[in-house]
């Protein structure tokens, strides 16, 4: 199931090619791609579907009943025989062959290339119907092969999940609830998750976010869990004018960044580690000299590694800053026992402990709760845990056992949107 999301964000980026469906012929939309093109005028923006949907949040574009997929030697011979994909084969385990595989893909709605590549590579060549614009939309897309959507419901305040049931040929389904993450569902069975603001270039028309001053400390711990601000600097930490930023990434869990930073010398680059001393931040025990290897630091409920090469360029090399709000150092109950929750989700306070002292509850802000419990139970399968029960929704609740140590999951609008309950309670399972 991880496969399929991971494959649909692959070929966004990199397909290219010449069809696409045509399906309500009256909507021609710009046909650019978002993320390569200045913003449309007035006239070319993309359509809407938002008035067509009837409040049910999804809209059906484009289908065919009696479309099949085309074996394993039609779709390679179709590849070889176009030079834009003759080098792509569907029989091995690249992301060709795992998109060609999908039940489920996702589409920006606004980008002709990705669009035929995902026609080309998915087999939907072969509908006789496929040609001109297709459906455009200023919302996402997923395409559904042998499955069609019964009700779509939200998960908190951005996320949704679309509930599916099987049935023949393919659906291109337009998200007018235009979630920010997204579960595909069949019964208890989750067929793929998305994080669409992730995985999707943003609209053209779209402003650019306006990043968070960086003299904003971060919200202090709650039971809500805060969100790292979302900023382009470090945090309480001024950076000498001579270095500059080469990157920056956001983790999964929303709970910090990591910065890579050249200040343009060996001794200006230490002379950072310094300067975080000078402005309050706390070093904390048991550290190397200041400016050698990896330092770890707190301040103001924040936690910050400044990490240095030791081999080749050494400190002449970038190096790296890293601030999360995760605790850097925790006590034995910092984290569920034996019980992995994945790069998704992070972990700010200590857990809560039950009346009679069986249970620990710790709460986690989670990027994807979808993904985070994917990949998760992958892990965690392959470490001795077993899926005990699902509850109705199947993210609201989920039993796992481990001999008797028993770890539930839960989630939900209690809770708020992007938080994750995970309680372990030993012996109550037998």
């Amino acid at each position: 199931m991880r496969e399929l999301a991971a494959a649909a964000v692959l070929f966004i980026a990199l397909l290219i090619g010449a069809l696409a469906p045509q399906i309500w012929p009256d909507e021609t939309g710009s046909g650019a791609l978002a993320s390569a093109t200045p913003a449309p005028s007035a006239s070319q923006r993309l359509p809407s579907w938002r008035g067509r949907d009837g409040g049910a949040g999804f809209v059906v574009c484009g289908s065919n009943d009696t479309w099949r997929r085309p074996s394993v030697s039609e779709e390679n011979a179709h590849l070889a025989a176009d030079p834009r994909y003759r080098n792509q084969r569907v029989d091995d385990a690249s992301p060709a062959a795992k998109t060609f595989a999908g039940s489920v893909l996702l589409y920006d709605g606004a980008g002709n290339s990705s669009r035929a590549g995902l026609a080309t590579l998915s087999g939907l060549w072969a509908d006789p119907g496929i040609g001109g614009t297709g459906c455009s939309s200023a919302e996402p897309q997923v395409w559904l092969f042998g499955y069609e959507p019964m009700a779509y419901a939200a998960d908190g305040l951005v996320g949704g999940t679309l509930t599916v049931h099987a049935a023949t040929g393919y659906r291109m389904v337009v998200l007018t609830a235009a979630p920010q993450t997204l579960s595909v569902v069949e019964g208890k069975t989750t067929l793929a998750a998305f994080d669409l603001v992730k995985e999707l270039p943003p609209q053209a028309a779209s402003p650019k976010p306006i990043p968070t001053p960086t003299n904003r400390t971060p919200a202090p711990n709650s039971p809500r869990v805060p969100i790292f601000p979302r900023t382009d600097q470090p945090i309480e930490l001024a950076l000498p004018s001579t270095c500059a930023i080469e990157s920056a990434g956001r983790h999964n869990d929303d709970l910090g960044m990591t910065w890579r930073v050249q200040c343009g010398s060996a001794t200006a680059n230490r002379e950072v580690a310094t300067a975080a001393i000078t402005q309050g931040w706390q070093l904390s025990d048991g550290n190397p000299p200041i400016g050698v290897g990896i330092q770890n630091y707190s301040k103001s409920g924040l936690w910050m590694q400044i990490a240095y090469r030791l081999d080749g360029p050494a400190f002449a090399d970038a190096f790296a800053i890293v601030q999360t709000l995760r605790p850097g150092i925790g006590s034995y109950d910092s984290s569920p026992h034996d019980f992995t929750i994945g790069p998704w989700c992070g972990i700010v306070d200590q857990p809560t402990r039950s009346a009679d002292g069986s249970s620990l509850r710790w709460l986690a802000r989670c990027g994807n709760i979808a993904k985070a419990i994917i990949d998760s139970e992958e892990m965690n399968r392959q470490s001795g845990w077993t899926l005990a029960s699902v509850g109705t929704d199947p993210y609201a609740t989920r039993r796992y056992c481990k001999l008797t140590l028993e770890t539930l999951l839960q989630s939900g609008s209690d809770l708020g949107a992007g938080i994750m309950a995970i309680t372990q309670t030993e012996g109550a399972c037998r």
